[in-house]
């Protein structure tokens, strides 16, 4: 056990010496404290009572028949004793004695000067000593199992390999024991280390709820499973029984069972729990990893069936054909990119509690992202996918009006889809470091008027005044790109929350040595309770537009880093039911000239 006190313990003392004398001294020293003493004479003895009995040190003479000097120490050591070693040696030889605990001695005694005080002292601090070496070495090793096992299960491309990487560390880790894991993704549930079958129906129809709670548990007491798992135990045939599941999201993928002839350490426990968690976090990865693959072959399927059945709405297939292409294709990258992503967060940990909790930090806030997302992409195919069934097994007996519904509904969510996707991946690009920074001077006013351009129809299908208020004719030095998709998703946002017949006011103008841009609406507004969680990946914040149009936040997200990328900032005002004024700032260009406002112009578009 790690760190066994010493206090009052009655400790077994092996005396390695051939001198009579000394021996009965020394034994004399030790009598009052009731320590166990036995005598070797030899040191082919004395390895041999080191190696056969429990002895909690070895006070080396290192003058003996058999050996001399220092090859005395260098001979019990090679013979693999572990236990702490003090050498005695006479007034002459204090030089090698220093040599001896250089070698691996944890202290010496010259003869003639031992004291019953400084040879106690001396035990103590030994076997002390030695305690912390092993703690230490033990430490090292912890650490070394479970960072290796965190690089290794991010690399891997299959759960089974996870399984076995688990399986494997903890081996390392507990040297003699037996490891077999089950797994609930696969027909063959349950497996050991070592690829063996048969222990697939092991748990059928049992009910064991204490495999899932994500710690690791002594079951030895649970008679039924233990007697069930006896045949595959091999060489352990008494002791402990563990077990530890794997399970993310009340989703249960599996677990391991550990057979230990002695106790776990609390220590091996916590590396235990935590290469577990890793591996509940790796294992979850590949299964939403294979959900979305999934997802997007049904919808190739849906979208080659719907496009032949709508003879109809033939110039809105065209459309919706052309983005669907287009996004289909970079799905593959945006998953590469997310799993980049994740494996960007897994850092090799510096102490084992404060990685431990690091990890859980990052993996927590990743997974809501993932269910962001996994929830905002089901939306648009669902209706999608209603739309288009109806349109294929009812299409001959409807109506033109009911068509143009339909097809309608098709419109705005293959729209929210390619809206979603288009700002993921953006959003994905900031991360990876894939969107170059690339500033050039670009106008104001040309900037408004393309993006208003662009979202025109936007504002006459709902009938909203879209006006300009101040635009400076002004150049900045500025990514045209990323002030594009700035622009593009504050308009969009603006039209979604706005009612029909409302008004939107656009405006660009200096002030100090920022350009202020400024979208405003009198739309629906946001509660200060939820402006608070604008602009953050930990907080989900999804509204219904005036429309029933749907949003998910990550156009915000997007805005808020290319326009930090700027060296500027964004933030709202708004209240519920009176509309939002969304405002970010670019720097003026500094490039030795003084930066002239030409015109103010304002201007109304319906």
């Amino acid at each position: 056990m790690e760190g066994t006190p010493f206090n009052d313990k009655s400790f077994r003392v092996l005396i390695a010496e051939d001198n009579p004398g000394d021996v009965y001294l020394i034994k004399n020293y030790l009598s009052p404290l009731d320590f166990k003493v036995t005598n070797s004479v030899t040191l082919k003895d004395a390895i041999f009572n080191s190696l056969n009995s429990r002895f909690d040190v070895v006070l080396l003479d290192l003058g003996l028949p058999d050996s001399i000097g220092l090859n005395t120490l260098r001979k019990i050591i090679q013979a693999g004793v572990e236990i702490p070693i003090i050498v005695m040696t006479g007034l002459d030889d204090e030089e090698i004695a220093v040599q001896a605990v250089k070698e691996g001695a944890q202290d010496y005694l010259v003869k003639n000067s031992i004291t019953s005080e400084a040879l106690v002292r001396s035990i103590r601090y030994s076997i002390e000593r030695k305690n912390i070496q092993d703690i230490k070495e033990r430490n090292t090793l912890r650490f070394s199992i479970l960072s290796s096992a965190t690089v290794a299960m991010n690399e891997c491309n299959d759960v089974f390999s996870i399984y076995r990487i688990v399986c494997n560390n903890v081996l390392r880790l507990l040297g003699k024991a037996r490891i077999c894991y089950f797994d609930f993704l696969h027909d063959d549930d349950i497996r050991d280390c070592q690829n063996c079958n048969g222990l697939s129906s092991l748990l059928s129809g049992e009910n064991y709820d204490f495999l899932f709670n994500g710690k690791l548990n002594n079951l030895s007491t649970i008679t039924d499973l233990k007697e069930r798992l006896l045949p595959y135990m091999g060489d352990v045939t008494a002791g402990n029984l563990y077990v530890v599941g794997f399970s993310r999201e009340e989703q249960h993928y599996g677990g391991t069972f550990i057979f230990s002839e002695s106790a776990l350490e609390n220590n091996d426990k916590d590396i235990i729990e935590a290469i577990s968690n890793q591996a509940s976090l790796s294992i979850h990865r590949r299964v939403i990893e294979t959900q979305l693959r999934e997802s997007e072959s049904r919808y190739r399927i849906l979208f080659g069936e719907a496009t032949q059945a709508k003879d109809a709405l033939q110039l809105l297939n065209e459309a919706l054909d052309l983005k669907v292409q287009e996004r289909t294709a970079e799905i593959s990258e945006i998953n590469e990119l997310l799993h980049l992503e994740l494996a960007e967060h897994q850092k090799t940990m510096e102490k084992l509690k404060e990685s431990a909790t690091h990890l859980k930090e990052i993996n927590a806030m990743k997974d809501k992202f993932f269910g962001i997302i996994a929830h905002d992409l089901r939306n648009p195919f669902s209706i999608l996918l209603g739309s288009s069934e109806l349109l294929m097994n009812y299409i001959d007996s409807m109506s033109i009006a009911d068509i143009k519904k339909i097809g309608h509904s098709v419109y705005n969510s293959a729209k929210a889809g390619f809206m979603l996707l288009e700002n993921l991946l953006e959003w994905s690009r900031t991360q990876t470091g894939n969107i170059k920074y690339n500033p050039q001077f670009v106008n104001v006013k040309e900037l408004i008027d393309f993006n208003i351009s662009g979202v025109r129809v936007y504002f006459e299908n709902k009938n909203i005044d879209l006006i300009t208020g101040r635009i400076d004719d002004i150049e900045i030095r500025a990514d045209q790109n990323m002030i594009n998709t700035i622009l593009r998703n504050l308009l969009n946002n603006a039209v979604k929350f706005t009612h029909a017949n409302g008004k939107i006011i656009v405006s660009a103008f200096k002030q100090n040595n920022n350009i202020m841009f400024s979208v405003k609406d009198n739309g629906v507004g946001i509660s200060e309770a939820n402006v608070a969680k604008l602009f953050r990946i930990d907080s989900h914040f999804s509204n219904t537009g005036t429309a029933m149009e749907r949003g998910t936040g990550l156009g915000l997200l997007l805005c808020k880093e290319f326009i930090e990328k700027h060296g500027g900032r964004i933030w709202v005002d708004s209240k519920e039911g009176m509309g939002s004024e969304f405002k970010f700032t670019i720097p003026l260009s500094l490039i030795g000239e003084d930066i002239t406002v030409v015109t103010g112009i304002s201007a109304s578009v319906h």
